[in-house]
């Protein structure tokens, strides 16, 4: 996340989201930068990619910032709808098209050091979420492995978070949203 958002989260006390769609069904929510990085000497295989919802609260009524996307594409982009009951995790197409399961439509195999990054697009309107990837690796003859990884990139850091506008629209210290072309956060409401 860029230095200047979290400058501007602490000082304004609030939370962050970003306004994104999955297919048609557009909402508030989060976007993190994972990378997943082969360590182990022979090859590695991702068979299993399952998000796992750790909390659900009620939308905070603090202050919002909406931190718009800018476009740039460089790595992966998958999707996450929070609001499924079973929530997958879904490829994003460059060019527009349905969305489809990642591990349907890509493979992920890493030699030692090779890296996989994405961009995760987690959407949520119904509560604020608190929430970790898990991931099944296979590598070796038949060795199958489970890897939690959170938002600091480990498996026992902080969670994902991913918080949606409040339904009654009412914040107590305000909505910000950034102007991409002036990087300004003019106060909204």
């Amino acid at each position: 996340m860029e230095q200047e958002l979290v400058d501007k989260k602490r000082s304004l006390g609030g939370f962050l989201t970003v306004y994104d769609c999955l297919d048609s069904s557009c909402k508030n929510g989060s976007s993190h930068l994972v990378t997943v990085v082969g360590n182990r000497r022979e090859k590695v295989r991702v068979v299993d990619i399952r998000v796992k919802v750790l909390d659900q609260t009620e939308a905070p009524h603090g202050t919002l910032i909406v931190y718009p996307g800018e476009g740039a594409n460089a790595i992966e982009r998958i999707g996450i709808d929070l609001d499924d009951p079973s929530p997958r995790v879904m490829l994003i197409p460059e060019n527009g098209g349905d969305l489809r399961p990642l591990l349907d439509v890509k493979s992920i195999d890493l030699d030692r050091g090779e890296q996989q990054g994405f961009e995760i697009i987690a959407l949520t309107s119904n509560y604020r979420v608190k929430w970790e990837l898990e991931l099944t690796v296979a590598y070796g003859q038949s060795t199958k492995e489970k890897i939690r990884i959170r938002s600091d990139g480990t498996e026992n850091g902080a969670p994902f978070d991913t918080v949606p506008a409040n339904r009654d629209g009412n914040y107590s210290g305000g909505v910000y949203v950034r102007d991409n072309s002036t990087g300004e956060f003019p106060r909204e409401r």
